[in-house]
């Protein structure tokens, strides 16, 4: 996908959504339609009725597998998308000066470029990187995304019972490559160092892991009084803002030193998590994550338990991922980053750093991260060949 403007990024997504699919599935349905690029013209083209009439997208999404009624509601959808409404120029403002701080704080790396970062880090000392994947690992083992897997192989074991007939290769290449860790990437700097990344070791990990969200509520409860006495010291805050950008007098920002000390706090309670065998057991959990992830986008995968959609396989496979979970994900983890960067920032800039970071985990439900939740597991266990790997007690 080659889609560049944001907007049209976030009206396709919100489209294959809608038609319950994987996104490389709809795109090759819709090849005939829009070419072999869904950029930002075949979007725009995807929404004009007159280029891509309703008859012509209704037959090569059905044709793609697309319950009728369904795809009636998806064309529908991307057709009646509401022009935007033009903001006050207060609010306006707002917006801006709220994106001009965030940028201040790093950005997360996309999926290839965090596996190739993992692979070159150290085994001395936990990198940026060991810490995103430390939250990766426990929002997927709070979802339950490490057991998908283990439950589709064996759904299509049942399956096949019912239906009387054989397992077919698509079986036993998918239980080849759920038993097969492919950690050589992610633990290039351990050598020889796979065998000892056991269920044990994870399910111990993520027990360290689990205790970090206390940690990380009470450092947000921080940075919320620092925000408080920003405004007490400033008064009325867009009209200070503004007075600074018109060459007016700086606003005395509040003492960063008690933040910074309590960010170095974390940090070294995140140094204590990763004790052991830490780091190569938070690549490995990091890149099962992201390997169950890759799997689960197959087009053919939802088929082979007799599910049409991606939605109805987790249904089938009693697997509850709430909608939000990847936006909070990526915001807790781009809010640990930013937090391992702040005690070495540039001193100028870490007030304005300080107040971004708590823009950004203001809408984080820390208080709920923070309970301990029903379905936390590692990753089941697996067999290897020779020996047999234990299973890691569910915790109720």
């Amino acid at each position: 996908m080659a889609i560049k403007d944001e907007g049209l990024k976030a009206r396709f997504a919100a489209f294959v959504a809608a038609l319950g699919k994987p996104e490389d599935h709809i795109e090759v349905a819709l090849r005939g339609e829009l070419g072999d690029t869904i950029d930002d013209a075949a979007v725009n083209n995807l929404g004009d009725s007159d280029i891509t009439p309703d008859a012509d997208l209704l037959a090569a999404l059905t044709g793609a597998g697309v319950a009728r009624a369904t795809a009636r509601a998806a064309i529908k959808g991307i057709r009646n998308v509401p022009a935007p409404v033009e903001a006050a120029p207060a609010v306006a403002a707002a917006n801006g000066r709220a994106e001009r701080q965030l940028a201040l704080l790093p950005v997360l790396k996309d999926d290839t470029s965090f596996v190739a970062a993992l692979a070159s880090g150290g085994t001395a000392k936990m990198p940026t990187e060991d810490a995103v994947a430390a939250i990766r690992a426990a929002f997927a083992s709070r979802t339950g995304l490490y057991e998908i897997l283990p439950k589709l192989l064996d759904m299509m074991k049942q399956r096949a019972d019912e239906m009387e007939e054989p397992l077919d290769e698509s079986f036993y290449s998918l239980r080849k490559e759920v038993a097969r860790r492919r950690y050589a990437d992610v633990l290039a700097a351990f050598d020889g160092i796979g065998e000892l990344i056991t269920d044990k070791e994870k399910a111990k990990f993520l027990d360290r892991v689990e205790q970090l969200w206390t940690v990380l509520e009470v450092f947000q409860q921080q940075l919320e009084a620092y925000r408080q006495a920003y405004k007490d010291d400033s008064g009325d805050i867009g009209a200070a803002i503004a007075a600074i950008r018109d060459g007016g007098v700086a606003i005395d920002m509040p003492d960063v030193g008690p933040v910074v000390a309590a960010a170095r706090g974390v940090l070294e309670r995140f140094n204590r998590a990763f004790a052991g065998l830490g780091i190569p057991v938070a690549r490995a959990l990091a890149a099962d994550a992201i390997r169950t992830r890759e799997i689960l986008r197959r087009p053919g995968l939802p088929a082979t338990i007799g599910a049409t959609t991606f939605d109805e396989m987790l249904k089938k496979l009693e697997v509850n991922i709430p909608p939000d979970v990847a936006e909070m994900e990526t915001s807790v983890a781009r809010y640990v980053l930013s937090l391992m960067s702040l005690p070495s920032s540039p001193v100028e800039q870490q007030p304005q750093f300080i107040l971004a970071l708590q823009r950004l985990g203001k809408p984080i439900p820390w208080a709920t991260l923070a309970q301990p939740r029903l379905a936390r597991t590692a990753p089941p266990a697996t067999r290897s060949r020779g020996s047999e790997r234990e299973e890691p007690p569910r915790r109720y």
